[in-house]
């Protein structure tokens, strides 16, 4: 069930992306760190109402995926050209237990991310992530989301592709 993360869901999030964060070394990606994203970018997310979590209450991992979703861009941004003008929701943060890969969370976590735009009013999606980063680039290609551009963050070796997905009536 994906719904609204609180404070007391703070360790499970952060045990869950450690062992992410971990994941992702392993697979070459050095996107996230130990000190990115941390648990104050957390809480902060929790402070907006913007942070949601996959969750469940009982069995060993209490917390199997999460994403921020808001209408903050980074102002890297603004060199990219996207397919749409004007305010989009926009995922960031989005992780999923390593154990629970492939059973369809970070999809789930998508979907919702598209509903929740469209409850707003913005109905256009955009996100980034690292070149490096192969599982979540396939997924924004299996949603059907198209790459709009490259973008760099400071300290990262390698650049981010930017992607985006019109999901409302202006199609």
């Amino acid at each position: 069930m994906i719904r609204i993360a609180t404070e007391s869901d703070l360790p499970g999030i952060m045990a869950m992306v450690g062992l992410a964060v971990a994941q992702m070394l392993a697979e070459g990606s050095d996107q996230w760190s130990e000190s990115y994203p941390s648990r104050a970018d957390f809480s902060a997310d929790i402070g907006r109402g913007e942070l949601f979590v996959e969750a469940v209450d009982e069995g060993p991992i209490d917390v199997r995926a999460v994403a921020c979703l808001n209408r903050e861009e980074p102002e890297e941004y603004g060199s990219v050209r996207w397919s749409r003008e004007g305010r989009a929701t926009v995922v960031h943060r989005l992780a999923v237990h390593p154990d629970c890969r492939g059973r369809g969370f970070a999809k789930g976590l998508f979907l919702f991310a598209e509903d929740l735009a469209r409850r707003n009013g913005t109905e256009y999606i955009r996100s980034d992530t690292y070149s490096l980063n192969a599982r979540m680039n396939a997924l924004f290609s299996r949603m059907g989301y198209a790459r709009t551009g490259v973008i760099a963050f400071p300290r990262h070796r390698a650049e981010f592709y930017c992607y985006d997905k019109v999901i409302g009536e202006g199609r």
